[in-house]
């Protein structure tokens, strides 16, 4: 990459796993405000990235009628999002990747930005989201050069997502202001609330704009 070159990024959509906690349900394929959780994810960053693919090992063929590229491990037996990650670094000419989970149907719409500027700003080597409370790994702004780093740390037996980030240097960006696009839904339960809140939400939301509309056209208005 020149110094001229516009910097590309890769999105991908991490729905390797097994889902144990979910009763062995693929998370991304459940249903999530009347649309999968993988749609959700999939709406909201395709606009953030310059091409994307899909990281899953099961119904494959449910995750290709989203018609991007769905690419499976190369490790056999669910290794982990490493492993899913490492697969499509192998596939794309993009400068960096930016991983998103399948669990987590609001992803902040300037996810890509923020993780970018931090990058570039401290020289670090990944980018790594930060909701205020806990850092979240699988939110994450890696370059493709360090392909060969994960190659080499899969190859040796290890997996854990954390330990290989930090043997590079890491930026944890803040987004402690938009902690509600970092939900996580790993249970049945988990789900059946979220979908309860959201409604609420949604509910009052429009409570309070029914309000609004109320007072600007209420008889005295036309008095001021």
């Amino acid at each position: 990459m020149s110094a001229f070159s516009p910097i590309t990024v890769s999105g991908v959509l991490l729905a390797g796993g097994q889902s144990r906690r979910m009763g062995g349900q693929d998370k991304g394929l459940l249903p999530y405000q009347g649309r999968s959780m993988a749609s959700h994810v999939i709406s909201a960053i395709l606009p953030q990235v310059d091409d994307f693919y899909i990281s899953a090992n099961q119904h494959i063929e449910e995750y290709r009628s989203f018609s991007y590229p769905v690419i499976t491990d190369g490790l056999d037996n669910f290794q982990g999002p490493l492993a899913g990650i490492l697969a499509v670094m192998e596939q794309i000419d993009s400068d960096y990747l930016l991983t998103v989970p399948c669990d987590n149907p609001v992803i902040s719409p300037q996810l890509r930005q923020r993780l970018l500027e931090a990058l570039l700003t401290t020289g670090s080597d990944i980018a790594v989201a930060h909701d205020g409370t806990q850092l979240q790994p699988v939110f994450s702004l890696i370059p493709r050069r360090l392909q060969s780093s994960l190659t080499d740390f899969l190859a040796s037996g290890q997996r854990k997502t954390r330990d290989w980030l930090f043997q590079h240097k890491v930026v944890e960006v803040d987004f402690s202001d938009q902690a509600d696009c970092f939900i996580n839904i790993n249970t049945a339960d988990d789900l059946q609330k979220n979908q309860r809140y959201v409604q609420l939400y949604r509910s009052l939301a429009l409570l309070h704009l029914v309000e609004q509309v109320k007072q600007h056209y209420s008889p005295n208005s036309f008095l001021r």
